[in-house]
């Protein structure tokens, strides 16, 4: 999360592609990815204060976490202020959303903020531990995920020309359609054959597409390598793909599994996370011990916190810390999230990374 450089630049709005002809640098918006670390402070308050009094305004559901602290938006004058905001669990989101359907008629009208006619697509969480989490992005929000995943890939080396095979669940899962348009604002050409149809059907559109790169789940991914030989009389190196993009599941950044992967495609592997929202992340190449997770590509529209699992009291960000991960989405119209935890547990590294990548 350490930034490189103190440049400043006019950030926040998605380009068709800020690298323009210069296809050899190493980061998709320079200017925002290396802005430093008090820049992207002074971004984030900027746009923090903006976003808590539009969903304050325009959201039952968040204007009644002010209400429970008697905080109202101007009260949010710096980060302290507003880590006073009680926090958003997925099982209460759930609530909500089933209270705002019995009430309103519609599983939004609490949560979201944006108008109907706004609303451009829904997205949704797996579902597997309970109902599907819903949340709704306008085009805006919408041009805010193709921008993070579009960071993520360059970083990676995909560039215009390149074929990405998205070997995910297609059906509502937010690394699914969010993914695939994400690739197609890069410039990459994805082959969106999903997951449904079955191994062999993945590997039959590999042999005829010749993808470069494939997106999907570590486990499908060594699933792919034990049956290639059986499914095709070859290995699975033999479809020639030179990245693996781990997503959807753990695994991608265990060193066993990525050496396995790595070892059984004859590909580079990198984990990486954020599917339809505004919280982004990918690993790189550094040597292990010199990096672990992720970088972290979107604190321009993202606000990470780190609390105790146990009080929600506030953990400073210092390199090492840990701690459930609390994030609010910034610049967001569509169902912004504010200070929401998934239950996930977070260590965070602040310092630069051996790869020299920022993030």
């Amino acid at each position: 999360m350490s930034g490189t450089s103190g440049k400043r630049a006019a950030v926040g709005r998605a380009s068709d592609d800020p690298a323009g002809a210069d296809r050899g640098r190493r980061l998709w918006n320079e200017a925002v990815e290396t802005l430093s670390r008090d820049a992207v402070a002074e971004l984030q308050l900027q746009r923090l204060k903006q976003q808590v009094r539009y969903n304050y305004e325009r959201s039952p559901a968040h204007r009644r976490k002010f209400d429970e602290v008697g905080a109202r938006p101007e009260d949010i004058r710096g980060f302290d202020d507003f880590a006073r905001i009680p926090v958003m669990t997925k099982d209460e989101h759930r609530r909500i959303q089933q209270e705002s359907l019995e009430r309103h008629g519609s599983p939004f009208t609490s949560m979201g903020c944006a108008a109907p006619e706004e609303i451009v697509r829904i997205n949704a969480t797996s579902g597997t531990t309970g109902v599907p989490t819903l949340y709704t992005l306008t085009a805006h929000d919408v041009a805010i995920v193709n921008e993070m995943h579009a960071r993520k890939y360059w970083r990676a080396g995909i560039r215009p020309g390149h074929v990405m095979l998205q070997a995910l669940s297609l059906s509502m899962f937010t690394g699914g359609l969010p993914l695939s348009q994400g690739i197609m604002h890069l410039g990459a050409c994805v082959v969106p054959v999903g997951i449904e149809g079955g191994t062999k059907r993945v590997i039959d559109i590999a042999r005829i597409t010749r993808p470069h790169a494939i997106v999907a789940t570590p486990s499908f991914g060594q699933y792919l390598v034990e049956e290639a030989p059986r499914l095709t009389g070859r290995p699975a190196s033999e479809l020639g793909l030179r990245w693996f993009f781990c997503a959807g599941e753990g695994g991608g950044g265990d060193p066993e599994v990525r050496r396995a992967l790595a070892d059984g495609f004859g590909a580079r592997v990198f984990d990486h996370t954020g599917g339809g929202h505004a919280f982004h992340g990918i690993s790189c190449d550094a040597p292990a011990g010199d990096c672990a997770g992720m970088h972290f590509v979107s604190e321009d529209h993202c606000l990470l916190e780190l609390v105790d699992p146990a009080t929600r009291a506030p953990i400073a960000l210092r390199h090492g810390a840990i701690g459930e991960m609390v994030f609010t989405f910034l610049d967001w119209r569509g169902g912004p999230f504010m200070r929401y935890a998934l239950g996930d547990l977070l260590q965070v590294w602040t310092e630069p990374c051996g790869c020299g990548m920022p993030g």
